[in-house]
């Protein structure tokens, strides 16, 4: 962290610094489409193709990137459990 702070400006630093999606490449990713993403934004669970059978997943959008980490529910659903603000609305 103090290597950090020694950087001379944010664009060195930011260089210097992977993704959060990077951060959780543990979880299985999954990529959802544009309305799939726009309801698990607001909070619902969605249907979504090549689930794992339980657990945490990596949550992305065709169209804005990552969203953040669901939770796999019964039959094919993903449940939002932590989202990452993107600054663009999908849908």
């Amino acid at each position: 962290m103090d290597d950090l702070a020694q950087l001379p400006g944010s664009v060195e630093r930011r260089a210097c610094l992977g993704s959060v999606g990077e951060a959780l490449d543990h979880l299985p990713a999954v990529e959802l489409s544009v309305d799939a993403a726009f309801y698990l934004c607001r909070g619902q669970s969605v249907r979504a193709s090549n689930l794992p059978g339980e657990g945490s997943v990596r949550l992305y959008s065709s169209a804005t990137g990552f969203l953040g980490v669901g939770v796999v529910g019964p039959q094919g659903t993903v449940a939002p459990e932590r989202l990452v603000p993107t600054g663009t609305q999908t849908g």
